[in-house]
């Protein structure tokens, strides 16, 4: 499978769950479980030794994305979620941009 759909199909996800559900109950959370298990598959285009720095910063702003939006209801509002995953996505493409050259080191 391409990289691109490990980071794309689960940022989808989040956007669409974040901008048209109000209020997570238990089913929505598990499909953010399993589209932050799929984010971070991404990861394993890489040897683990081998595992450049923007991609780690990715997965983890994409951690952080993933806390923030369980504590959505309580504490945070959606808009702080979607500028948190446009960070991501921001991320997330400048590491896909990387050149095969950089990815081997």
């Amino acid at each position: 499978m391409k990289p691109i759909l490990f980071y794309s199909i689960p940022l989808l996800v989040y956007i669409i769950i974040n901008n048209s559900v109000a209020d997570l109950s238990w089913p929505y959370f598990l499909i953010l479980l399993l589209s932050f298990v799929l984010f971070q598959m991404a990861k394993l285009r890489f040897p683990k030794d081998a595992i450049p720095f923007l991609t780690k910063v990715t997965s983890g702003v994409f951690y952080i994305t993933t806390v923030a939006f369980i504590f959505r209801d309580p504490f945070l509002n959606p808009l702080v979620i979607n500028i948190l995953l446009g960070i991501t996505i921001g991320l997330a493409i400048s590491d896909l941009r990387q050149s095969p050259k950089q990815r081997s080191v």
